[in-house]
């Protein structure tokens, strides 16, 4: 079980506030800052809590007003199985030990809790990989997928358009299968972009986090003509509950082991659930127009990440219609937002609407226009930015190699026809 730097969440079942005291105080002297520890009274609700909160370890307390440890134990085991399981018990109970051990427990614990013991218990666990990491093998390129979230500082920017042009563009540049998440659970426009008519969204997903594979995120996915695969949310009178930001990770993670490439669109209100995407993104793209409300909501946003530590790297403003009559000059944002514009789309309304309402990408209606010429030339754009893997470095070293090679001979067949 590897953690790669995230924070590590630990849920612990015990009747008494005690334990969960001895456990954080363990914790805190030996790991400050580096976990969550969630705790439920009631071992009922023990199944609901781990499968909301996806933790990485749970301990399971001997005492629990006469439910039985070892049963709790088998339960989870079924409900969670990428959660490792620790009963603690008191000195005297090996017994109990014993039978949650061949219910499937990782280890125990002897009550009071020794920070050593317990660090001793955690380093094994996430040492050794859990059954179901240890059974997949996903390739190394699937492995290192990339999850780029596109936001917009107001409605109306484009935003959709843009993300769905960019996944197709990317599908057919680097030949490698793109997802589509549409993450906006307030006013959901994907399905209308690509013209796609599916029932499975999201939240088919989420019940079935704790046991994701690339067979389960295939059969959520609704795959569009143009070779990507979209995940939909439901419509909005079905908004369901904030995703807290273990499943939205977990979601990600499970994306990013089927796909390269994982394009997010993201609703421009800001609860839970949005600062989970972007606190999971790779890359996060501000799209916006060169006008002034759109500039006062870029800055707040901006000074949002800020706070949040994503680093400007990470961040990469794209303006859309930056050539539209009366729109503000580039450098004036610039100047205003102190940080670069990454890259710039033309202003071509019309046929962006006309696709958008036909819901028929403009890379795939009107390849030839300037509109998707820029789409294109932004895949290469991210492709150039974005850390890529050997082996998907290697496919978009070939592709510019063509690339290269068609404009010559373009070049040449035209000199010859001049």
């Amino acid at each position: 079980m590897s953690l790669s730097g995230a924070t590590l969440r630990l849920l612990l079942v015990s009747s008494h506030e005690g334990c969960r005291d001895t456990l954080e105080e363990a914790l805190a002297s030996k790991i400050p800052g580096a976990f969550q520890l969630f705790w439920v009274s009631l071992p009922d609700v023990a199944e609901k809590r781990a499968r909301e909160l996806l933790p990485h370890i749970i301990f399971v307390d001997d005492d629990l007003s006469g439910a039985s440890p070892s049963a709790i134990v088998r339960r989870l085991r079924q409900h969670v199985p990428n959660a490792a399981c620790v009963v603690v018990v008191k000195e005297h109970n090996t017994a109990e030990a014993q039978r949650a051990v061949l219910e499937g427990a990782r280890a125990f614990l002897v009550k009071p809790v020794n920070a050593d013991d317990l660090m001793a218990a955690i380093q094994l666990i996430l040492e050794q990989p859990t059954e179901q990491e240890s059974s997949s093998s996903p390739s190394p390129l699937f492995a290192k997928g990339k999850a780029l979230v596109f936001t917009a500082p107001k409605g109306g920017t484009g935003r959709t358009t843009l993300t769905v042009n960019t996944a197709i563009s990317m599908h057919r540049i680097i030949d490698q299968t793109a997802a589509v998440v549409d993450a906006d659970f307030y006013a959901p426009s994907v399905d209308i972009a690509l013209n796609l008519h599916s029932d499975r969204t999201i939240l088919d997903l989420l019940p079935r986090l704790s046991h994701l594979d690339e067979n389960i995120v295939m059969s959520v996915m609704t795959p569009h003509a143009s070779g990507v695969h979209a995940l939909l949310s439901p419509p909005p009178q079905h908004h369901p509950q904030p995703i807290p930001l273990p499943q939205v990770q977990e979601t990600i993670m499970g994306l990013k082991r089927v796909y390269p490439w994982n394009f997010i669109d993201l609703g421009i209100n800001i609860d839970e659930t949005t600062l989970a995407f972007l606190d999971s993104a790779d890359a996060i793209i501000v799209n916006m127009l060169p006008e002034l409300a759109a500039l006062r909501n870029a800055r707040l946003l901006l000074d949002l990440f800020y706070s949040r530590g994503y680093p400007k790297e990470k961040i990469f403003v794209v303006l859309n219609r930056w050539d539209m009559e009366g729109g503000i000059p580039a450098e004036d944002i610039e100047k205003r937002l102190h940080i670069k514009i990454s890259f710039r789309i033309p202003d071509d309304q019309p046929l962006a609407t006309y696709a958008l309402n036909r819901g028929v990408p403009v890379c795939m209606s009107h390849p030839n226009s300037a509109l998707a010429k820029s789409y294109r030339d932004f895949v290469r754009f991210l492709l150039k930015h974005c850390q890529l893997p050997p082996e998907l470095k290697a496919v978009v070293e070939q592709e510019e190699e063509k690339r290269s090679l068609r404009e010559r001979i373009l070049t040449r067949f035209r000199r010859n026809e001049g």
